[in-house]
């Protein structure tokens, strides 16, 4: 039998500020002990290594991927994949981010390893993931407040890895835009639009590699990418698109993440953030005001039992939210809780 324990707790202290236009609250996620298939949370007294923001509250929920977060319509929206065997498509929302629900299980499915992607486009909440098809091909719709997705699209491309998605607009063209780390053997990164949210159209191939799948956010005019590259050791990449295969502003940072988590990145305040987890396992955030210098990294630790996350998630407009998911060795060595912090 294996077993993982983590903690919940309440811990009064800012561990770190990024900036002043957060929110100071930490939402944790309380532990579940796996024994065989029943799951059994709890709470253990516990100290974290280093101090949280102000305020804790349970979701009890298992993310198997990275998570997404959107603001739609005055929610916050949460989506991820489930622990189940099936691994389904979960959503939430809250109007505070301190109280979560209105919980719907999708009837999609995703690839275990990977989480579904979020975006609003034409007045919609969209979501895209990897199915559970082989090969894993990208799967998009709408969500509409039950567990069927409007618009539902099988797409002809498929990934291994989280896809990304954002809604861009210049030059009075508004599309949504999709980006992927191919299953070639070298795993270039991939672009698509779409002006309709269904048919997706002029695809490039980048030149750049990537090891997990990408990130984006839209900052200063232009739609910004990050990745984990496939260099040695495998640094973080940041960039904009161009419609060609080359980026702008193609810059490797210093940071060296963890091979098992997907990077985050997202823009606010006339910043762009970037999180991700380190490759000591720590989750970490840093932000840019022009894309190219960065800031000190602003790190924190949750757990006091190793301080391992499987992944994050970051989301802007009005709040910027960092969505740790806890990871742990057993049956399901890439699932965990999230932790919600904005």
């Amino acid at each position: 039998m294996t077993r993982r324990s983590n903690l919940a707790f309440r811990y009064r202290g800012a561990a770190f500020v990024l900036a002043s236009l957060f929110v100071s609250t930490l939402w944790a996620l309380p532990p579940a002990l796996a024994a065989g298939s029943h799951t059994v949370h709890a709470a253990l007294p516990a100290q974290p290594k280093q101090p949280l923001l102000d305020g804790s509250v349970d979701t009890r929920q298992c993310s198997a991927g990275s998570p997404a977060l959107a603001y739609f319509q005055s929610r916050l929206y949460l989506a991820w994949t489930g622990c189940d065997a099936s691994r389904h498509l979960n959503i939430e929302s809250s109007t505070d981010g301190v109280t979560w629900g209105n919980k719907v299980t999708l009837t999609d499915t995703a690839k275990s390893g990977t989480g579904p992607a979020l975006a609003v486009f034409h007045n919609h909440l969209y979501v895209v993931w990897a199915g559970t098809d082989s090969p894993s091909h990208m799967h998009i719709g709408y969500f509409q407040g039950n567990s069927a997705l409007a618009n539902h699209t099988w797409l002809a491309d498929s990934t291994g890895y989280t896809p990304a998605l954002a809604y861009y607009s210049a030059n009075g063209l508004s599309y949504l835009y999709l980006a992927w780390t191919g299953t070639d053997s070298a795993h270039h990164l991939n672009f698509e639009d779409s002006a309709d949210g269904i048919t997706f159209t002029h695809k490039v191939t980048l030149t750049d590699t990537s090891a997990r799948g990408p990130s984006l956010a839209v900052f200063n005019g232009r739609l910004y990418a990050d990745w984990v590259g496939t260099d040695t050791p495998r640094h973080m990449w940041v960039g904009y698109y161009v419609r060609t295969s080359s980026l702008g502003g193609h810059a490797r940072l210093p940071w060296v993440p963890t091979p098992d988590g997907d990077p985050a990145l997202a823009a606010q305040g006339g910043n762009l953030f970037a999180a991700f987890t380190q490759s000591n396992s720590i989750v970490s955030i840093s932000q840019s005001s022009d894309g190219l210098s960065w800031g000190t990294l602003n790190s924190v630790c949750y757990n006091d039992l190793g301080c391992t996350y499987l992944g994050v998630g970051l989301a802007s407009d009005p709040l910027i939210c960092v969505l740790p998911v806890q990871a742990w060795t057993g049956p399901l060595n890439q699932a965990g809780d999230i932790i919600v912090q904005c």
